[in-house]
């Protein structure tokens, strides 16, 4: 069974650790207005003890919709899990899982900060207003209902290898430090 033909765990994915810098208040926010809808779904939250407890504090409403996901060196497992990749962070440098999540053929749902710049033209990449949770709850309903096509996801993951492979990155080191 390949990848696109493996049944979903989850709708939705997102790294839940640091959980104020990555934005999970927007996400569940955003999550509780699709709820609101009636909108079924399923959210993969990878996460740490303190996330968990943030979530019970403060969204337990939402326990049903939450698979919770422990941390695994295989995170090639949680991306095959899911269909899109959140990112609702509130600041990143650059974020390698947003890449990670190209790369392995996801959708992607961004947060409008400057470190996720670099994939917003991507056509399988939506992008929102950072800490805006109903421009995300709008950009998550329209992905459920009009998913990014494979053949769009696999063309942006041939890109993201041709432009980020670790061969790439090597030589643009030698250019800096040699300027070869």
């Amino acid at each position: 069974m390949n990848k696109e033909e493996r049944e979903k765990e989850y709708d939705f994915l997102v790294f839940g650790g640091f959980y104020r810098i990555k934005g999970l208040d927007v996400l569940m926010d955003a999550c509780r207005i699709l709820r609101g809808k009636g909108i079924s779904y399923r959210l993969g939250v990878v996460g740490y003890p303190d996330t968990w407890r943030f979530l019970d504090e403060n969204y337990p409403d939402l326990h049903r919709q939450i698979c919770r996901l422990e941390p695994s060196e295989n995170v090639s497992d949680f991306y095959n899990g899911a269909s899109v990749f959140i990112s609702a962070s509130r600041r990143e440098c650059f974020s390698y899982a947003v890449l990670e999540a190209l790369y392995m053929e996801k959708a992607a749902i961004v947060s409008r900060i400057p470190g996720n710049d670099w994939a917003v033209g991507y056509p399988s990449v939506t992008a929102f207003p950072c800490e805006d949770a109903a421009a995300l709850a709008d950009a998550m309903e329209r992905q459920l209902a009009e998913p990014k096509s494979p053949a769009v996801c696999r063309s942006v993951s041939e890109e993201v290898q041709k432009r980020y492979s670790a061969q790439i990155w090597a030589e643009r080191i030698k250019e800096i430090y040699f300027g070869t």
